[in-house]
């Protein structure tokens, strides 16, 4: 797992420029880590007729949000269709906006095979519903992220259109793509 100045610096002394992205394409935090900050947006709320393998994702999404927010990501959960970018389809919502980047959240089963959230993370970015993916890992043994890291990892990750794949584990942030 990567630490904090690993995986894109820490607050304003990490920043390359205004694009919040280093010269290696890395999404930086904009911000100072603070234990309290939550994002910006609201958070995705539970339908009470949601079967409980739904209401674990959301509840996996709005940790992840937070998580990224409390390292110092600038994080808008659920961002209004005026300010998501004009690339991302009309009929689609990423759950986020991470330092301006449309994100989507997504919770694999431990069951998943790598290969089928490698298609997930395409279909999503090459969907245009977004240009980047959380993965929330709580699910996953420490074996499976990091078998799941050198998968995504190895050679061309061949998704057109791709920024970045962020993942939160245990209350780590591990920065996937780009390497």
């Amino acid at each position: 797992m990567f630490s904090q100045d690993e995986a894109g610096g820490s607050g304003r002394g990490g920043k390359d420029d205004d694009t919040r992205k280093s010269a290696d394409g890395v999404i930086k935090p904009s911000l100072e880590p603070d234990p309290n900050r939550k994002p910006e947006g609201k958070p995705t709320e539970k339908e009470p007729n949601l079967d409980e393998s739904k209401k674990h994702d959301i509840d996996a999404e709005n940790h992840a949000a937070k998580l990224l927010a409390e390292y110092g990501y600038g994080v808008k959960q659920n961002p209004s269709r005026t300010e998501i970018p004009a690339n991302i389809d009309s009929k689609k919502y990423p759950d986020y906006l991470v330092e301006g980047v449309p994100m989507d959240c997504y919770t694999p089963q431990a069951d998943t095979s790598e290969r089928n959230i490698w298609i997930t993370i395409k279909d999503k970015v090459e969907g245009r519903q977004t240009d980047g993916v959380v993965l929330n890992l709580d699910n996953l043994s420490k074996e499976k992220v990091d078998g799941l890291i050198a998968y995504l990892q190895t050679g061309d990750i061949d998704i057109k259109g791709i920024r970045s794949i962020i993942a939160v584990r245990e209350g780590e942030i591990i920065v996937i793509y780009p390497k």
